[in-house]
């Protein structure tokens, strides 16, 4: 019986929203975390500068199905940067890698902007696939956190006030920050033994 798959649905949900919605429904509140763990349902953690974190629920097999990129597409828009290539979604890095090529910006540009604008990347498996989901965690926490903001103009201006800067003032030396730190984790997961010579891997 597939009680909170059902309710998570096609997306990703914040954990106290599905909590809410399964006791609404008649589960016991202790019950839904592991029916959540029966039904194969994962979880991210999503980070977000000033604000608590947030659990998000998925359905691995859905997800993995939406975000899967279609490649080798083109594309006539530009893209300045990497918050503009992600705007409000999850994107798997090889999409980012296409749209950023297509735009003039290389590879190794969006892995520098990723780290240092704090960007976060995220594996998500079904079966023998794995995607590496890139996102923006203000955006995101935005979107689907239950205490998100709702207004775009709000969104927008918070989002800015925190990453504006970096385009003008660049500093490789922030290595305390838990999501470059994840990220290099990441990297070194999709790394092959020589990675200069594999442009398919993430890194």
């Amino acid at each position: 019986m597939s009680r909170i798959t059902n309710i998570v649905g096609d997306d990703f949900m914040d954990y106290r929203q599905v909590k809410a919605i399964a006791v609404e429904r008649g589960m016991f509140a202790s019950s839904v975390k592991p029916q959540k763990v029966a039904e194969g349902l994962k979880t991210i953690t999503v980070q977000c500068p000033g604000r608590q974190s947030i659990y998000l629920w998925y359905n691995p097999e859905i997800i993995f199905n939406k975000y899967m990129p279609a490649l080798n597409q083109k594309y006539t828009k530009k893209f300045d940067n990497l918050l503009d290539i992600l705007q409000d979604d999850f994107m798997d890095y090889r999409k980012v890698k296409e749209i950023g090529e297509q735009s003039g910006i290389s590879w190794k540009e969006l892995k520098r902007q990723r780290d240092d604008i704090g960007m976060v990347s995220v594996p998500v498996s079904h079966g023998f696939g794995v995607l590496t989901l890139w996102f923006n965690p203000i955006i995101i926490w935005n979107k689907y956190s239950i205490d998100g903001v709702e207004e775009d103009d709000n969104t927008n201006n918070y989002n800015n006030s925190i990453l504006g800067s970096f385009f003008d003032d660049f500093d490789d030396e922030d290595d305390d920050n838990t999501n470059n730190y994840n990220n290099r984790i990441l990297d070194s997961f999709f790394d092959d033994e020589d990675d200069e010579d594999d442009e398919d891997d993430e890194d």
